[in-house]
């Protein structure tokens, strides 16, 4: 069976939480949160409390901290924000980890218990090849978005505002890079 886990996390508390009710009432697998980045959080305390106030109106559905420093700007390390995070959160379930500190994504691997899924994922490390080809097509977003829908085929729908759309041509060249280094 298909697992749809749904990523709620928006720049107010109380828009995350909305989202994260119409989750479980459609019955999701579980709910993933990003840090919101327009008012940081500057503590690992302050983040806790903004995902347990997510976690508790959908306190059924196993909840997933998405960590991605380089894009929400929140420098607090994730092994700070996963101390005593079950006891906050008793549906925590584990960690998308999408920073570039290493060490940090290790100590959390360390101090995780076994049924915690941790996901690593750094586009930049692991394709960097492909994206510095990217880049000299002009590599954003939109650019990035695009070419999730041309490798994966599935259809992801146009990015939101203010992210504009990757030109086809654009994305059929860098699928076609893709494909060359990949496949």
């Amino acid at each position: 069976m298909d697992q749809v886990i749904v990523h709620v996390g928006c720049m107010s508390l109380k828009d995350s939480q909305e989202l994260a009710r119409h989750a479980a009432h459609i019955g999701a697998s579980g709910i993933a949160v990003i840090a919101p980045s327009f008012f940081k959080p500057s503590t690992a305390e302050v983040l806790q409390t903004f995902l347990q106030e997510i976690a508790a109106v959908a306190p059924t559905l196993p909840f997933y901290y998405y960590h991605l420093p380089a894009v929400t700007g929140v420098k607090v390390p994730a092994r700070e924000v996963l101390q005593n995070i079950e006891k906050l959160i008793p549906s925590f379930s584990g960690v998308k980890f999408s920073g570039s500190d290493l060490l940090d994504f290790g100590q959390c691997v360390s101090c995780s218990p076994p049924h915690w899924s941790l996901l690593y994922g750094v586009d930049e490390f692991q394709l960097q090849e492909l994206l510095s080809y990217a880049i000299k097509l002009g590599f954003d977003l939109g650019v990035n978005k695009q070419l999730m829908i041309e490798v994966s085929g599935l259809s992801l729908g146009p990015p939101r505002l203010p992210v504009r759309p990757c030109p086809h041509p654009h994305a059929k060249e860098i699928a076609h890079k893709y494909q060359t280094i990949f496949l």
